[in-house]
């Protein structure tokens, strides 16, 4: 039974919990996370969009990223995001 738990460890839990739009915040995020040693997981969303539609000038810089964290650094990072000036 050991030897199973040694081979299939245990998986984390993290909790997809907010939405960002900018990468400048997303950076200042990450920033944060680094300094705190938080651990993080940044996940970019793919907007569906008709090939033929013309690309805002800013699509680069106004994507959707994902950011997960661990359940115990959830109110830390949330709480970081409300005092934090946004870009």
């Amino acid at each position: 039974m050991n030897f199973l738990k040694a081979l299939f460890p245990k998986r984390e839990k993290w909790i997809e919990f907010d939405t960002l739009y900018s990468i400048e915040r997303l950076e200042q995020l990450r920033f944060f996370m680094v300094e705190n040693h938080i651990p993080y997981k940044v996940r970019a969303a793919l907007l569906p969009v008709p090939l033929n539609a013309p690309m805002p000038s800013c699509a680069a810089s106004r994507s959707l990223w994902y950011v997960s964290v661990h359940p115990e650094d959830v109110h830390r990072v949330e709480y970081y995001l409300r005092t934090e000036r946004s870009c």
